[in-house]
């Protein structure tokens, strides 16, 4: 195979994600785990039993993909190589593909592909085999594309294509594991049945004292048929767990396949010994154990076949989230004016970022872009959370994977591949599904040495019956292996009449001789055994409870206890807009005491919003509709948060598109601005005829109000002071915007009252503008960062869970303030001033207090604070920076899910505990039953139960995890308990009390504390409405001077 390689480049660390098929507990996971740690080149692992998968990090330059699948192979398991990712590395620009290349006839034809792509630019590297018509390369995707390379081998002559991909489906995983138990569950089944009626059968005869002769000395009929029907069961229905076994044994491992292979083929074996040399030596048919392999194999895979049945039902959000993956795209080339020159469908991994592609109605959007030409409604349900359509235009961020309802949109895609939004969710999904809890930690380790303690029992249980027998011989009476139907006695199932017992060798000696021992012997030479009597009672019952220890033992229900619940958890989690990056975080937050929020941006909506219009002159000299026309062509020349404010509001309140003209436009910062306006009278006018304002207005843009406050100044202003009132030519206005200390600058005077309004803002948490006009003080603009309607409901909710809420914020200690009595959280618990890099520090000072402290931000410079945490949680609208340090995102931007989140983690960690708590009890107290530590009492258990009892704990704990599906997350209305409403209503009457001019009010407009009834849903909801209708009556009289709207 020749090649060329025109750089070489270190190769960084990269990862790899294997399907693992065969892996029936922990102690298989732990035998994976232990010994790829061990291989050359693996520097990480991780495998999930649950998911049947592991990830694997590994040097390239060391191993490959497919020698560690086959590392795996060699161990006894099926390993399929799914995908592999390079690890994040900020400082490099390389990625690598390989393609399927058809026509080559021979080496020239590969030293014509690689020497025509050694020119191409951003080509690093090329590798061509003809034997196996595939190509490596390696590319610069700053300068070329895996598209690129196609078109440049296609016009060599050759065809390219991407090879089929190895896509792992849990489902059709899980389905196939499904088939093969349920094949050896039937053939089990198709011999453990009659098996199991031929016992019941001999055991009813047994019991009335009625026992057939042998069929030829050594072979009764009862033992016959219990071979025929163990025989296949063994060989057909037991296959898989001999195999798989065999493969655990040979690289010094045990899983629970060894403790049933062991229990089947010793109860096999030692039966078939002891009947043939029954046979051979002419004695009575001994007791045998035969009915025990179908009757265990049969419940054992019956509980596999019933696990994976369950196992397929965790991993539905992982399929539900791969589902909506597109799987074409329609590629696209436009021209100046956006108009389609032509398009054509290829494949989605085809699609490079900046492509233009066309999305039809009816339609998924395949990858992440911006809407450049079109209009529609999309639905994001699945992604989002959002349950009704949103709108879309041109300029919109779309989501691949949701789905375009209505119209034709071009976009440009600005996010391919595994960088999807769809992409990572479900990448943060795997990875939860894959990290393991803190606590699976420990039962992992459990598993590793289980196996080996529980043949250990076993052997203890073996000869310490033995020995108590012998020592004890009352305390295993003859009706203890009667039941069973072998015949250790005389032929009315009575102990023989013999005055002397002779041992075992003396018996042997006789039959090898043809001689009886005594007369008495010889008398019963018919019934003769090969054990005495009380020697074959001892020994069949002490292998009887080795054996049912053997059956009984279930490391598996400890294996799955953690990692069902942690993926029911987290696809549960994703699938409400929760992505919770592993157990680890799962277990962590249900241990929270402290929460910290940041607030820009988390209890914010991170955007300045206009909340407060005053003016200050009459109405006839600047109408309201001319000053927000003035103020908003004066802000749209500066790209100031806050002159972005003023100007989104001013346009949807005036409903207009362009502003007036606007020059000499000058900036200063810290203070304010100076210019010149003019060409305003059109669009105040416009305005003016809509008669839109009064008090009490509401913005488009903002569910909140906006207050228009148009009292008056004490003091008089001249007429003529103002050119919108004279005729003429249009007025140019001189617009003075700024601060107090911007206004007496240029000698304006700021009067007392207007001083304690702008104070009465600021104490709020917003920001006050002062605007003069042509040298006269003419309104004010108040512009606030708004807190989320759901903060305060999630901040007393959570206060209520018993945890201890605090703000974090870099913003001033009195806008803090504000911000926090606004959502309810004390004073003293606000850190306010705090440099990104304290913010670390703060929450390391919480966690000195031995307490666990979660931190709530979105933006970069919360990182620190939200890595330092026990658990960050990001929201999903702030930076990647932030979400990439955090271990909990929340899609949907909803503080309430951070109610959500803490409910999972409890619900899921309790699941888990109970998962345990039934795992460990069932083996504490079923292997010692097993071992017969109940045998004073009269209770022993025979194998075939043991193994019911396993496979039933096995099913019970998924099955106990699937209950994990009925989470609900809490809504609003659940969440607003009646003392929440009372205190919102009393904070009402605060502010109506503080704003309303009493003059103006009738003593009868008094507001008035409604106290809701929880319990009746229906009378609440009345309640609230006729409360909800008394406030609106409140506002209208005290505008309208005490008229009621009734």
């Amino acid at each position: 195979m020749a090649s060329f390689e025109m750089r070489v480049f270190p190769r960084a660390p990269k990862e790899v994600d294997i399907a693992i098929v065969g892996m029936t507990c922990a102690s298989c996971v732990n035998s994976i785990e232990k010994s790829l740690k061990g291989v050359t080149g693996v520097l990480a692992v991780s495998v999930a039993l649950t998911t049947g998968r592991g990830r694997f990090g590994y040097n390239p330059e060391v191993i490959s993909p497919e020698q560690i699948a086959e590392e795996i192979s060699d161990m006894g398991f099926d390993a399929t190589v799914i995908g592999e990712h390079q690890l994040p590395d900020m400082g490099r620009t390389e990625e690598m593909a390989d393609l399927t290349i058809t026509g080559m006839t021979c080496s020239s034809c590969v030293h014509t592909i690689e020497c025509g792509l050694a020119d191409m630019p951003g080509m690093l590297a090329a590798s061509v085999a003809l034997s196996t018509s595939k190509g490596h390369f390696r590319y610069d995707p700053t300068k070329t594309n895996i598209r690129k390379i196609m078109e440049a081998i296609e016009d060599m002559g050759f065809g390219a294509s991407l090879p089929s991909k190895k896509t792992f489906d849990p489902q059709k995983e899980h389905g196939e594991a499904i088939r093969k138990w349920f094949h050896s569950f039937l053939w089990s089944l198709i011999f453990g049945g009659p098996c199991m009626a031929i016992m019941m059968v001999f055991m009813s005869r047994h019991s009335h004292g009625l026992h057939d002769p042998d069929l030829i000395p050594g072979l009764s009929l009862e033992n016959l048929l219990l071979f025929l029907t163990s025989t296949p069961v063994l060989i057909f229905g037991g296959r898989m767990f001999f195999v798989n076994a065999w493969k655990a044994l040979k690289h010094h491992s045990a899983n629970m396949d060894v403790l049933i292979a062991l229990a089947t083929s010793i109860s096999y074996v030692y039966s078939l010994t002891m009947v043939v040399i029954a046979m051979s030596l002419r004695l009575k048919s001994p007791m045998v154990f035969f009915d025990t392999p179908p009757m265990l194999l049969m419940f054992v895979s019956l509980g596999r076949w019933l696990e994976h049945k369950a196992k397929i039902k965790t991993s539905e959000a992982l399929a539900k989230l791969r589902s909506l993956q597109a799987t074409e795209a329609i590629l696209c080339t436009i021209d100046l004016d956006n108009t389609v020159t032509s398009e054509k469908s290829i494949d989605i991994d085809l699609v490079q970022k900046y492509d233009i592609l066309k999305v039809l109605p009816a339609t998924k959007i395949p990858v992440d872009g911006v809407i450049i030409d079109g209009a529609s409604r999309v639905d994001e349900s699945l992604i989002t959370g959002e349950a009704m359509p949103v709108p879309k235009t041109r300029g919109s961020i779309v989501i691949g994977g949701s789905v375009n309802q209505t119209g034709v949109l071009l976009i440009r895609a600005t996010h391919v591949g595994q960088d999807t939004a769809l992409s990572q969710i479900a990448r943060l999904v795997e990875e939860a599904q894959t990290n393991k809890a803190p606590i699976q930690k420990y039962a992992d380790k459990i598993a590793g040495f289980f196996v080996p303690m529980i043949i250990t029992v076993s052997m203890i249980t073996v000869v310490s019956w033995i020995i108590v027998g012998y020592v004890m011989p009352d305390a295993i009476p003859a009706s203890m292996a009667g039941d069973h139907g072998t015949f250790i006695t005389g032929r009315h199932g009575h102990a023989t009449g013999s005055s002397k017992s002779f041992t075992l060798a003396e018996r042997i000696w006789a039959a090898e001789h043809n001689q009886t021992v005594s007369s008495e012997v010889h008398e019963h030479e018919e019934h003769s055994t090969l054990m005495h009597p009380s020697d074959e009672q001892i020994f069949e019952f002490a292998f009887r409870c080795a054996l049912s220890v053997l059956a009984i033992a279930c490391p598996c229900a400890l294996g799955l206890a953690t990692p069902t619940a942690v993926m029911v958890g987290t696809g549960v989690g994703a699938l409400n807009g929760i992505l919770i990056k592993g157990g680890e975080p799962l277990e962590t937050m249900r241990k929270i005491k402290c929460l910290v929020f940041d607030k820009t941006g988390t209890l914010t909506n991170g955007r300045p919003e206009m909340t407060t219009v005053c003016l200050f002159v009459e109405q006839s000299l600047c109408s309201i509709g001319r000053f927000l026309a003035i103020a908003g062509t004066a802000e749209a020349n500066s790209e100031h948060p806050i002159a972005m404010a003023i100007t989104k509001f001013v346009k949807e309140t005036l409903q207009i598109a362009a502003f007036g003209k606007c020059w000499n436009f000058v900036a200063t910062p810290g203070y304010g601005l100076r210019c010149k306006v003019s060409g305003v009278e059109s669009l105040a006018d416009a305005y003016e005829a809509r008669d839109r304002v009064s008090n009490g207005m509401v913005s488009p843009s903002s569910p909140s109000k906006v207050v228009i406050d148009r009292e008056p100044l004490s003091r008089s202003v001249s007429p003529v002071s103002l050119p919108g009132s004279q005729s003429g030519s249009p007025p140019t206005y001189d617009v003075l915007i700024g601060n107090r200390d911007w206004m007496r600058q240029h000698n304006i005077d700021v009067p007392i009252d207007v001083d304690q309004k702008m104070l009465d803002q600021e104490k709020k948490g917003q920001t006050a503008v002062l605007i003069a006009l042509n040298g006269i003080l003419t309104g004010m603009l108040a512009v606030s960062d708004l807190v989320k309607p759901e903060a305060r409901l999630a901040v007393h909710t959570l206060q209520r869970m018993g945890l201890d809420v605090l703000l974090l914020t870099g913003d001033n200690r009195q806008t803090a303030k504000a911000i926090a009595q606004e959502v309810g959280i004390s004073n003293k618990k606000v850190y306010a001033e705090v440099l990104p890099s304290q913010k670390a520090d703060v929450i390391r000072r919480l966690q000195k207090k031995t307490i666990k402290v979660a931190m709530v931000g979105d933006g970069i410079n919360d990182s620190p604070a939200l890595a330092q945490a026990d658990v960050g949680i990001a929201i999903g609208s702030g930076t990647d920076v932030a979400v990439e340090a955090a271990q909990i995102v929340l899609i949907r931007n909803d503080l309430l899910d951070v109610i959500a989140a803490l409910l999972l983690s409890r619900m899921t960690v309790r699941r888990i505990r109970l998962n345990f708590l039934f795992a460990i009890v069932y083996n504490i107290i079923g292997i010692p039953v097993a071992a017969g530590a109940l045998r004073p009492w009269g209770i022993v258990i025979d194998p075939w139960m043991g193994a019911a009892a396993m496979a039933l704990s096995s099913v019970s704990v998924v099955t106990s995890s699937l209950l994990l599906k009925r989470f609900r997350k809490p809504g609003k209305m659940k969440l607003e308990t009646a003392e929440y409403l009372n205190g919102l209503d009393h904070k009402a009457a605060v502010v109506d009390d503080q704003d309303v001019n009493a003059d103006s009010i009738g003593s009868d407009s008094e507001t008035e504390t409604v106290v809701y009834d929880a319990k009746d849903p229906l009378t609440r909801l009345r309640m609230m409405t006729n409360n909800r209708k008394r406030n609106v009556d409140h506002e209208y009289r005290s505008v309208l001077g005490g008229v009621s709207l009734a």
